[in-house]
């Protein structure tokens, strides 16, 4: 990720095994929050960068990232709908 993000090489330089990588990275649970927190911070830089396209075509088989924005998305719709319903009943 080194050549990739700082020395500007693009994504190619990234090995087969990141995706693999990513998925550890973001769904194992006893991996640190932090790290998860890092890996999205540097996949957000990369975004702007013309290639990022090359990383979700190495996710097209396990889909990693959308399995991890699907997670999200539910933790996001479930703390709504618990806020709405404790503001409702006055909690």
């Amino acid at each position: 990720m080194e050549d990739w993000i700082i020395k500007n090489e693009g994504t190619w330089v990234l090995a087969e095994g990141f995706n693999s990588f990513l998925g550890r990275v973001l769904h194992d649970k006893t991996f640190p929050s932090e790290g998860r927190v890092a890996m999205l911070r540097l996949l957000a830089y990369g975004a702007g960068q013309d290639d990022i396209v090359l990383i979700m075509h190495m996710d097209r088989k396990d889909h990693v990232v959308m399995n991890y924005a699907q997670v999200l998305t539910q933790k996001y719709k479930t703390r709504a709908l618990s806020n709405l319903t404790f503001s409702y009943l006055g909690l």
